[in-house]
Parts: C-alpha cells; structure tokens; sequence
C-alpha cells in the first residue's frame, strides 16, 4: 500500500507551484537572465536600449554622478534611479557615449553626518535604437570574486579530506 506522509505532498505541491510560477515567467517573455561583469578597473561598457529600462547592481551601496559634463544631459535624455545598491537607468532618446562615476557608500561619519565613500567605478553608457538588450547586469568586485573562488576552493578540499 502507497502511504503518501504530509511533508512529501507539500513537498510536491511547492515544487508544482514554484514550476507554474517558472513556465508563467517564461511565457510572458519577462528576461530572467543576468550579465555578470568583473569590475577590474577597466570602465564597464553598458548599452542602453532607448525606451526600455536597464538595471545594474553592484557589490554594495552606491552614489552616482555624471562625468562627461560636456554631454550637459538632462531627465529628457536619460531617467536614472538610485534605489540603494541598484541603480535603473533608461534613456529617453540617443546622446553620446557617457561616463558615470559609481562610488561605493561605506558610511556615514558619525561627527559630520557626511557619507564616507569606498571605491569608485567607471560606467560607460551608449544608448542605441536598434540594442533592445535590456537584460539586468551584476558587477562583482575582482578582489571579492577571487577571495570566493579561494574560499571555495579551500571549501572543497575540506569537505574530500
């Protein structure tokens, strides 16, 4: 006689929600892939495509200015939003190639309340017409991406010692 307990039928029933859930994502054509870029002090190349919303997360909190202060852009040309580690950026219509300064937050001074900044990352953006690539972007760090390699490494001799 088959004996099916409870935790194998809500088992079952999360693996069969989580699947539809899945399927729905893919056929309503939303983009779940991610571009993974090392940041190693090379400026990050970034295509926009115009009209469509494009994210980019980094490692950490972060401030972002324009540096390409020729390009004298405004919100007509391109709607950025900072929204802690994650910055969503859109352009409204093509403008040359620009620079951003991404500049990691890791504090505030508790004296002067000013915010203390880390690192500083180059982001090339190019708008474009015929990109409509809008597929979400991570930046890791190189010094963070080869200590987890180390760690894991160190991880896997452990576990077959």
């Amino acid at each position: 006689m088959l004996k099916i307990t409870k935790n194998k039928l809500i088992h079952t029933a999360f693996i069969v929600i989580i699947s539809a859930l899945w399927m729905s994502v893919r056929a309503n054509g939303m983009n779940t892939d991610t571009e993974h870029v090392v940041w190693n002090k090379s400026p990050i190349q970034m295509s926009l495509p115009v009209g469509k919303e494009r994210m980019i997360t980094f490692p950490s909190q972060v401030s972002v200015q324009l540096a390409d202060s020729e390009n004298n852009l405004t919100t007509e040309d391109i709607k950025l939003l900072n929204n802690d580690d994650t910055l969503y950026i859109t352009a409204n219509r093509s403008f040359p190639k620009t620079r951003l300064y991404v500049k990691t937050v890791t504090g505030i001074d508790n004296k002067t309340g000013n915010i203390q900044y880390g690192e500083t990352m180059l982001l090339d953006i190019t708008p474009s017409v015929s990109n409509t690539d809008d597929t979400p972007m991570v930046v890791v760090n190189a010094q963070q991406t080869a200590l987890n390699a180390n760690q894991e490494k160190e991880e896997s001799i452990n576990n077959f010692v």
